[in-house]
């Protein structure tokens, strides 16, 4: 090799070692091969018991298995899991995600479903994760940001990235709406794809308020920003009454979920399943742990004069918080990155190193309690 090309390649190896991806590319590419371990590794005894509907391995269990039968068969006007006096219904769960993964499952064979799913998942949240960092280090800093970023992609709820989630496209879209440009039309569709991805996806239509405020309401971006979760949510209401022949058919999907079985919503909601099974104990701290730093973050956002970030976390915290469940709270938290950034720049970094540590192996609890334990039947 002559030495001009051996000064290239230097040349291109420092490039590469000092570029601003490196570091969010290797940190995203471990978090996942971590999580899919995680997934398959505590899952391979339990994902046979998911039948109704059914799973193809254990990234497609629990949400993922009826993303699997969406992404197969469609929507159904009747539950595909029947319990007295209602039941499940696929259309809780809501369009953009399933239509993603339907055209790449049509690629592979049925055997290798399951895989499928979880590399379509891995490589939507590597994307969205190092993203993230493009988007946070104007206001944090670079070293902020990836450590921001490293923080969600070893959360102990992180190991939903690596299944047929929809997390890992709603993180991709929060990244993608942060990088447009304010008077951007993309940031209106964003809106929208993140709409449909999950029924708090106006958290990024509640991004244009400080706009709204800033401009007495005559901001018509910021308008159109606002108004498209809500048209999107409209259509799906519409859709979903022609489905099911309902005008009420909304109601008997996303807000019917945990009452068909008598689970319960809100922040006591793990009092029921910790008196059912002690088992819940261990997850029921690490998740109550990082939740709180979320909404601790997100307070933050404000006091750092960061009303975009603040409003994008309150709009997907405050709902999960009211009417979810215990167990989904940690996972909804993962989208609100910015309040992560926020309450990591208070940590000093020798501490940063020991709880991320932390955060990894409680993941190892949190992934073994969800996934390899079927404590409630699906």
């Amino acid at each position: 090799m002559s030495s001009v090309d051996q000064s290239a390649r230097a040349g291109f190896i420092d490039r590469v070692r000092h570029s601003w991806w490196t570091a969010p590319v290797l940190i995203a590419v471990v978090s996942r091969i971590w999580g899919t371990g995680l997934v398959y590794a505590f899952g391979s005894g339990s994902w046979t018991g998911f039948t109704h509907p059914p799973a193809a391995g254990p990234a497609t269990t629990w949400d993922g298995a009826w993303y699997l039968s969406i992404a197969r068969t469609g929507y159904h006007a009747a539950p595909l899991l029947g319990v007295d006096p209602n039941g499940y219904h696929d259309f809780a769960f809501w369009p953009a995600w399933p239509a993603v993964l339907a055209p790449v499952l049509r690629l592979v064979p049925e055997a290798w479903a399951d895989m499928t799913a979880s590399l379509a998942a891995n490589l939507i949240a590597i994307a969205g994760l190092v993203l993230w960092v493009r988007v946070l280090e104007p206001a944090f800093g670079r070293r902020n940001a990836i450590w921001a970023v490293a923080f969600v992609a070893f959360a102990p709820s992180s190991f939903v990235l690596s299944m047929a989630y929809s997390e890992p496209l709603f993180l991709l879209a929060g990244a993608a709406f942060f990088l447009a440009r304010t008077d951007s039309i993309r940031r209106p569709l964003l809106a929208a794809v993140a709409q449909a991805t999950r029924v708090t996806g106006f958290a990024l239509g509640a991004t244009a308020i400080p706009a709204l405020l800033r401009s007495h309401g005559r901001d018509r971006r910021a308008w159109l920003t606002l108004i498209a979760p809500v048209l999107v949510f409209a259509g799906w209401w519409l859709f979903l009454a022609y489905l099911t022949g309902n005008p009420g058919g909304f109601l008997e999907g996303t807000p019917n979920w945990l009452h068909v079985t008598g689970q319960q919503s809100g922040p006591f909601s793990w009092q029921p399943d910790i008196a059912h099974d002690s088992r819940y104990g261990r997850p029921i701290v690490i998740w109550a742990v990082f939740f709180t730093a979320v909404v601790v973050g997100s307070l933050l956002l404000f006091r750092r004069r960061l009303p975009e970030f603040g409003w994008f976390a309150v709009a997907a915290l405050v709902p999960t918080l009211l009417f979810a469940s215990w167990q989904s709270m940690p996972r909804h938290a993962l989208v609100a990155v910015p309040a992560v950034a926020a309450f990591i720049e208070r940590v000093p970094v020798p501490l940063r190193w020991v709880l991320l540590a932390l955060s990894a192996l409680a993941e190892i609890v949190v992934t073994e309690s969800m996934v390899g334990i079927r404590l409630i039947s699906p």
